[in-house]
């Protein structure tokens, strides 16, 4: 048998040699169960590796994650969380606000004005999401999933796969959030600088997916690949949109 991850061969469970299972299935929804509950029991060490190859090889990080090679990777939904948990910490230790949670509140502010039972919800949503900007990261994983599956299914990586990939995706962009919002520590809130790296912020969360994506799914034309990017991110916003109103809409219903 030879080993997915240093190309060892070996015989058994184990590579005698990196320590990689043998089995290292193709991802499947059974399989992500599993990715999940592993990730909240065991702390993987590569933390700091896998963020350093993500940042400058993130199509190469995630096909080798996909294709087997697992033992030097931080699984990606340990990942997400490990990097969720400090954002959540640092933000609230900060107090510091985001355009995001501002842009929102602004939202808030402008619906709070009607009295209909609509208007009541759409509010209390919009204010979680506000508060709640991590948890509604996580929330949107399985439509973004969805969004890059259907723009890329050319690829042939299934529906569990791009679970995997977005992971990753979400997880680096919590970490460049992190690194800037520690860079607005010093800056008083709504100051010049403080508002440019906020705004900094917001670009790389839309640059994020579109450097993972163009790196990853090489088989398309690099003009291809940006606009099935942008039509991801519009799908994404399609299906947040619809489910916003459908979950309004039943919750007024069956009030």
């Amino acid at each position: 048998m030879t080993c997915k991850n240093c190309g060892n061969k070996y015989e058994g469970n184990f590579c005698n040699n990196c320590g990689q299972k043998a089995s290292t299935k193709r991802f499947d929804l059974r399989g992500i169960f599993n990715e999940v509950l592993i990730s909240f029991i065991n702390l993987d060490k590569g933390l700091i590796f896998t963020t350093r190859q993500l940042l400058f090889y993130p199509g190469r990080t995630i096909r080798n994650y996909l294709n087997g090679r697992r033992i030097d990777y931080t699984k990606p939904f340990a990942y997400l969380f490990y990097l969720g948990a400090v954002y959540i910490i640092l933000v609230n230790l900060a107090g510091s606000y985001t355009n995001i949670s501002d842009s929102l509140n602004g939202m808030v502010d402008a619906l709070s004005e009607g009295e209909s039972d609509v208007n009541i919800l759409l509010v209390k949503t919009l204010k979680w999401l506000s508060r709640n900007y991590v948890y509604s990261l996580l929330l949107i994983i399985p439509f973004f999933s969805l969004s890059s599956y259907l723009s890329f299914r050319k690829q042939r990586f299934n529906y569990s796969e791009h679970l995997i990939i977005n992971s990753f995706v979400i997880g680096l962009q919590l970490f460049l959030a992190i690194l800037l919002n520690l860079l607005q520590i010093p800056f008083p809130e709504r100051s010049l600088t403080f508002e440019i790296l906020n705004y900094t912020i917001l670009g790389l969360g839309f640059l994020t997916p579109v450097w993972c994506y163009y790196s990853l799914f090489d088989s398309y034309h690099p003009v291809s690949r940006l606009l099935r990017t942008v039509f991801t991110l519009v799908v994404l916003t399609i299906l947040i949109v619809i489910l916003l109103i459908v979950s309004v809409g039943l919750a007024v219903a069956f009030k």
